[in-house]
């Protein structure tokens, strides 16, 4: 029987790990598979809850779905793919400061209806600086939902370009009290604008105020960050603040 030579011993155990790793990551390319249907089916349930006012259940499906990217993310390291974290740090950020959150929030909070208004801003080396609150009528507003007037908003939109600015923002207001801050998920109607402007290729995030000072950023698919400068403001979890008293 010939003897194992040192080599064949190294090349035996180099088989081995690779078997391993493509096990692993045959494994792990399932449990992707099944995610991605898993994050489909509660996207689904979660808009449906939006569409039922189910507070409840839209945090439940929220915090599930939060858990089933963060396990999606993993399972691409496994399979020697690069992670969305990578790409969330090269991902544009938004900044924005604490005193100026707090002005916005006062003229938001300045009737018992919803308030809208669009807000712009330059970009330099993939920072996007939430600048200017650009004045539009409105359509209609009530108590559970607020319409910009289409030419007021088009005229709005031609300001911002002739003055090199981009539409960075639509930020609007839920006018109710001792909700916390699931007073701020964004609507069906709202998911369906933002969803409008990302296929419309904008620049643009949502931001929603509530009576209780929170504020959340959201987007459909557009990976971001978010830099507040300055006090008064608190993180409560990924992009969702809170105003409070400056310390």
């Amino acid at each position: 029987m010939p003897r194992e030579t040192k080599q064949t011993k190294v090349n035996s155990i180099k088989g081995n790990v690779k078997a391993k790793v493509n096990h692993t990551r045959l494994a792990a390319l399932r449990l992707q598979r099944y995610l991605q249907g898993q994050q489909k089916l509660h996207a689904q349930e979660f808009m449906q809850a939006v569409e039922d006012m189910d507070m409840a259940k839209m945090q439940r499906l929220y915090s599930e779905l939060v858990n089933i990217i963060d396990l999606a993310k993993a399972t691409l390291g496994i399979m020697g793919q690069p992670v969305p974290q990578a790409a969330e740090e090269l991902a544009p950020t938004y900044v924005g400061s604490s005193w100026q959150f707090k002005d916005w929030f006062e003229i938001l909070m300045g009737s018992n209806t919803e308030e809208f208004f669009p807000v712009s801003g330059v970009e330099h080396d993939s920072h996007l600086f939430l600048q200017r609150r650009c004045e539009v009528r409105l359509a209609m507003k009530s108590v559970t939902g607020v319409e910009a007037d289409l030419s007021s908003m088009m005229t709005a939109l031609l300001e911002m370009d002739r003055y090199g600015h981009r539409y960075l923002a639509h930020i609007h207001s839920h006018p109710f009290e001792n909700m916390g801050k699931e007073g701020t998920l964004p609507s069906q109607i709202d998911l369906e604008y933002q969803q409008s402007l990302e296929i419309g290729q904008y620049p643009s995030i949502g931001i929603i105020f509530s009576r209780d000072r929170y504020f959340r950023f959201f987007s459909i698919n557009k990976l971001f960050n978010i830099k507040i400068y300055g006090k008064g403001v608190e993180q409560i979890e990924d992009k969702v603040f809170r105003l409070v008293e400056p310390k």
